[in-house]
């Protein structure tokens, strides 16, 4: 369970880099 919550932080993380490079 624990492992999956990382995974879950981790995509969060990544998508609002993302969509901060977009609004850039």
């Amino acid at each position: 369970m624990r492992t999956y919550f990382l995974v879950l932080v981790v995509s969060v993380e990544f998508i609002r880099e993302h969509l901060k490079m977009g609004l850039m």
